[in-house]
C-alpha cells in the first residue's frame, strides 16, 4: 500500500517539475495536487475513527470472538476484531467486515452474554380445546425437544382470542450456542403439534 502510493506521488512531483523546467506554469497542478492531498486525509480520517473504535473495543469488550452479536444491521458470529474493522459470519455462512467505528457508535446485541437464550413462536390453539390441558401438553412436548432445558421451564403467554382459537407465545429457553438448531427442532414440533390440534 506503502509502495503504490509512494511510486504515485513520485510520478506527479516528476511530471510537473518537467513542466516546470519546460516553462509550464504549474501552480494549477499545485492546487491539483493539494485537493487531492486534503481527500486523502478526509478518507484518513475515517479510517483513523475506526482504528481508535477498533482500541475502545478490545478495552470495553462489549464482545468477544466467538460471541453471537447483532450490529449494524448484520446478526452473526464474530470471526475477528481487526485494526479498522471486525469481521462477522452470518448464519449463512457470509463472511461481513464491519467498521469498528459504526459498531462502536450503534447499538449492540450480545446473544452470549447469558448462557441460556429465551426465544418465542407463535401456536394457535384450535377454538373448542381445552386451554389449561393443551397449555400443559404444549409445554411436555416442548421440554422433549432436543436443546430446550427444562430450568427454567417453558413459559406461554396469551396474546388474542380468534375466530380460529387462541393465539399464544411459546417461550422455552435454550443454550445460547444451540439457539439455531433448537429454533428449527421447535418449529418443527409446533407444526406436528398444530397438526394433531386440527384432528
Amino acid at each position: 500500500y506503502i509502495s503504490t502510493v509512494s511510486v504515485i506521488v513520485l510520478r506527479i512531483l516528476l511530471i510537473i517539475s518537467c513542466l516546470g523546467i519546460l516553462g509550464v506554469e504549474t501552480t494549477s497542478f499545485a492546487a491539483i495536487v493539494g485537493a487531492c492531498g486534503l481527500a486523502i486525509g478526509m478518507a484518513w480520517a475515517g479510517l483513523l475513527s475506526n482504528f481508535a473504535a477498533g482500541a475502545f473495543l478490545i478495552f470495553l469488550r462489549p464482545f468477544k470472538v466467538g460471541d453471537l452479536i447483532e450490529t449494524s444491521g448484520v446478526t452473526g458470529t464474530v470471526k475477528e476484531i481487526g485494526v479498522f474493522s471486525t469481521t462477522i459470519e452470518t448464519p449463512d455462512r457470509i463472511f461481513i467486515a464491519v467498521g469498528n467505528n459504526s459498531i462502536l457508535t450503534g447499538n449492540i446485541k450480545n446473544f452470549s452474554s447469558n448462557p441460556l437464550k429465551r426465544f418465542e413462536m407463535k401456536v394457535l390453539i384450535p377454538a373448542g380445546k381445552d386451554i389449561e390441558a393443551v397449555y400443559k401438553e404444549l409445554k411436555e412436548e416442548t421440554l422433549k425437544v432436543k436443546g430446550v432445558v427444562s430450568e427454567p421451564a417453558p413459559d406461554i403467554n396469551f396474546i388474542e382470542f380468534t375466530p380460529a382459537g387462541t393465539s399464544v407465545y411459546l417461550k422455552p429457553y435454550c443454550k445460547t450456542e444451540d439457539l439455531w438448531n433448537t429454533q428449527n427442532e421447535v418449529a418443527f414440533m409446533i407444526d406436528k403439534f398444530n397438526a394433531k390440534m386440527k384432528e
